[in-house]
């Protein structure tokens, strides 16, 4: 017997930030129900925050704005953090909650290889320090590739 199925998926978001994904999974007889609150709605208004407050104290560029907010962070991760950071400045631009001395356009021009490469002197500097060579030759190993693929991208593209 071949039943029918039904999914519907639900977004909730409240005026705290608080987010609610609903699905439901219906079949003829039964009705699943599976909720995921973002429980970290307090971690992201506070990541918001540290990254408005280093544009505050004059963070101009992807790379700056995420070496102040992530300074506790190994800065393997901070090409992700990037991205966090990218869209937390887009979405305070929208909320027009920018310092009018921030230019959005310049902030913008700092994405690609200006990021990679200013990331990348600070990802070899921070392994000088590692002890084991053989994870401090896989790092060297995998900046090379990341800054390789950066450039060869960046002439193809005529970026």
């Amino acid at each position: 017997m071949i039943s029918s199925l039904m999914l519907s998926v639900h977004l909730f978001i409240f005026a705290d930030d608080c987010v609610i994904l609903e699905f439901v999974h219906q079949t003829s007889s039964s009705k699943v129900l599976w909720r995921a609150s973002d429980e970290n709605g307090r971690n992201r208004r506070n990541r918001e925050s540290s990254i408005l407050k280093s544009i505050e104290s004059g963070a101009e560029t992807l790379f700056d704005i995420v070496a102040k907010t992530y300074a506790d962070v190994d800065p393997s991760v901070w090409i992700y953090a990037s991205s966090n950071v990218r869209l937390h400045v887009d979405y305070l631009a929208v909320q027009d909650r920018l310092p009018m001395e921030f230019s959005i356009q310049r902030f913008r021009r700092t994405f690609g290889l200006h990021f990679l490469s200013r990331w990348t002197w600070v990802y070899l500097r921070s392994n000088i320090m590692l002890k084991d060579q053989t994870q401090r030759r896989i790092r060297l190993l995998t900046a090379t590739a990341v800054v390789g693929f950066a450039v060869f991208y960046a002439v193809k593209h005529k970026v």
